[in-house]
């Protein structure tokens, strides 16, 4: 099965993942293919680079193909990026998101390029 997780609640990146989800996928033990993460709010930081778990989250995405979003405007808000918001369609997730698109992202590490232009 394919799962995609979209952290949202406060201090879901740190806690949910950080310390159940992110430990399963470096052990090799999660049940289910994570194909992306999508982050939100204060969630974002831990993308930035130099982050311990964004660093080993990084190196997992990279390993096993997954795909590292973050809300555009929850980007722009924490100076995480400069550009301007663009609404898209991610049919993989099958929801309307606000993507990471153009944007120039300072918060590294990234699992796949972002800010390449494509659509």
């Amino acid at each position: 099965m394919k799962v995609a997780y979209v952290f949202i609640t406060p201090r879901a990146a740190t806690y949910k993942l950080g310390q159940m989800i992110l430990p399963q996928l470096e052990a090799g033990v999660h049940g289910v293919e994570v194909v992306g993460m999508f982050f939100f709010n204060g969630n974002t930081f831990i993308l930035r680079k130099g982050d311990p778990i964004g660093e080993r989250l990084a190196k997992v995405a990279r390993e096993q193909n997954i795909l590292l979003m973050m809300c555009d405007m929850c980007a722009l808000e924490r100076n995480l990026a400069k550009g301007q918001p663009r609404l898209r369609f991610l049919a993989a997730l099958g929801m309307t998101v606000l993507l990471a698109h153009r944007l120039t992202c300072h918060s590294e590490p990234k699992a796949r390029n972002l800010t390449s232009g494509a659509t």
